[in-house]
């Protein structure tokens, strides 16, 4: 690692999973409230261009896009549509449509009460809708044999590579048969399982209104469910609007951000792979793919980064390389289309006649979402891990230095009762090893039988005789060696009953863990919880306190 690598790695933050009943929000204070007019008081944030234009004026298009798309959802599903004009400042966040957990709706309750503190001001979670999920599914509770576990249920599923915006909502019958699955795991759970039952019959409920039929797709259906869900259960804090990535992808501000990439793909993959092995040398990674893969790069053809959506067959990355005046796109299935290469405008008129469902990959669509659509960004914390690589590709490429974003997090139990006791695995773990290599030192727990405690004594002797001549010098060490070897084994052998009682004891540790893991879990599904206690994760925040339960005081 170079000085400047260690440098770089230690100015970094290292953002860390909240402990429970935590919640971390970096910045805090001022520092959060001043990024939001990051662009209104810096104009260099925007000096540079996007396919020739000003990147002021594709910004400004873009925002009114997402704005408009927004209020387009909201009004089809019965949501908060936000203001008539167009607000001055957009605060963004953005994950999967899955079914969300306190650690996500933590992020779009941080923009909404941020955006209530300022009268120009709206809220935006851009739905990551193109997203890929082998199945749909959401972590339950259950107490399986008196034991707390972690029941996963599923909901549907999808297929590898599959677009979730392509496939189907779930239907009747499959949400069904998972209302029943969770409702069993959680009945499971005994008196303190009724109040998670009677949350999720509220979520049932609001499946079962009229505008959720209006989804066209899983990943609108799941969207819109939960956003109905919060806007019962949290009221104001579920003002905001939902902007699906996959329409925003179709705007014009998108295709000119795609095209001035494309045109410039050999430049931008040398900066992204520069970039990203600078990232894996300061935080020691070796993998390739880590924190996601280099762009190839053969002769010519380079990989964007981008995704290629077609009807029917998983998503596919994309590719270009110059054909003549124009440029091939193309992915590992052979050519997709040629366009002109004269101009990104051209470029971008011509994508948009041609209908391709082009949508970008992590790094480019929070390019795009920093640089041309948000005043303030929320990331998680893998996100914003991962967003210090784009951050040098922000500067490398664009010219520019990178807007700053928000880190936003929470860890929330459901406070589930426990009745293992909680015992050291680890611990036995050492004392099992222990036993083997040194079984003289567990001599004295051997008790009941005369004989073999007797025998055991002598062999313990006889060991720490022979430890003690092996270290004479001039010892003939290789006969000692096998000698205490062979004291070693009988000696164990002896001790079967010290080792069935650890290993009987490490069982019960093992059990009392997973139920530890199953009561602390933060990942269960957002509609399980009170809601009051969802709303106070960002009350915590913005009274200056960490735990969430505080914030009632």
């Amino acid at each position: 690692m170079t000085q400047a690598d260690c440098i770089a790695a230690a100015n970094e933050t290292d953002w860390a999973v909240p402990g429970p009943g935590q919640v971390l929000v970096a910045p805090e204070g001022a520092s959060l409230a001043a990024q939001i007019r990051q662009f209104d008081d810096d104009a260099g944030l925007l000096a540079f261009e996007i396919g020739g234009e000003p990147a002021a004026e594709v910004r400004r298009a873009a925002r009114e896009a997402a704005f408009s798309i927004g209020r387009a959802f909201a009004r089809r599903f019965a949501l908060w549509e936000g203001p008539d004009g167009t607000p001055r400042h957009l605060l963004v966040t953005g994950h999967q449509p899955l079914l969300a957990h306190p650690g996500i709706l933590v992020k779009t309750l941080l923009v909404a009460d941020l955006a209530a503190q300022d009268p120009g001001a709206v809220a935006i979670n851009v739905v990551v809708d193109y997203d890929t999920a082998v199945e749909v599914s959401a972590p339950f509770p259950s107490r399986r044999d008196g034991l707390l576990s972690i029941e996963r249920v599923a909901l549907c599923a999808v297929g590898y590579g599959r677009p979730l915006s392509q496939a189907p909502p779930p239907g009747a019958e499959r949400w069904e048969a998972f209302c029943q699955r969770a409702t069993a795991a959680l009945e499971s759970l005994g008196p303190e399982g009724a109040p998670l039952v009677a949350r999720l019959a509220r979520l049932q409920a609001v499946a079962a209104g009229p505008a959720i039929g209006r989804a066209g797709h899983l990943a609108e259906w799941l969207t819109a469910l939960r956003h109905r869900w919060e806007a019962q259960a949290l009221g104001e804090g579920a003002c905001y609007l939902e902007v699906p990535m996959d329409e925003l992808a179709r705007t014009r501000p998108f295709r000119l951000f795609f095209a001035h990439v494309a045109l410039a793909a050999a430049r931008f993959a040398a900066v992204h792979n520069e970039t990203l092995a600078e990232y894996r040398r300061r935080h020691r990674i070796r993998s390739r793919a880590n924190p996601f893969p280099d762009l190839a790069v053969q002769g010519s053809r380079v990989e964007l980064p981008f995704w290629l959506l077609t009807p029917g067959v998983r998503r596919r990355a994309l590719h270009v390389e110059p054909q003549g005046d124009g440029i091939l796109l193309s992915t590992a299935d052979g050519p997709v289309t040629r366009l002109p290469a004269g101009s990104p405008d051209r470029l971008a008129a011509a994508l948009e006649q041609e209908g391709l469902a082009i949508r970008p990959r992590a790094v480019a669509l929070t390019l795009f979402v920093r640089l041309l659509v948000a005043d303030l960004f929320v990331h998680g914390i893998g996100g914003a891990r991962y967003d210090r690589v784009t951050d040098r590709v922000v500067e490398r490429f664009f010219g520019v230095r990178p807007p700053r974003y928000v880190v936003a997090s929470a860890s929330l139990p459901l406070g589930l009762s426990l009745r293992s006791p909680e015992v050291d695995a680890a611990a036995l773990r050492r004392q099992l090893r222990d036993l083997r290599f040194n079984p003289q030192r567990f001599v004295g727990l051997l008790g009941g039988d005369g004989k073999a405690e007797g025998e055991a004594l002598r062999l313990a002797q006889e060991k720490q005789r022979l430890v003690a001549e092996i270290e004479r010098p001039g010892a003939p060490r290789r006969e000692l060696t096998r000698r205490i070897e062979a004291v070693n084994e009988r000696l164990y052998a002896l001790l079967e009953p010290v080792r069935k009682t650890l290993e009987a004891r490490l069982r019960q540790a093992v059990l009392a863990e997973a139920e530890r893991q199953a009561s602390l879990h933060r990942e269960y599904p957002a509609f399980l919880y009170e809601p009051v206690r969802l709303r106070r994760m960002t009350e915590t925040v913005l009274a200056g306190l960490r735990r969430v339960d505080d914030a009632a005081r």
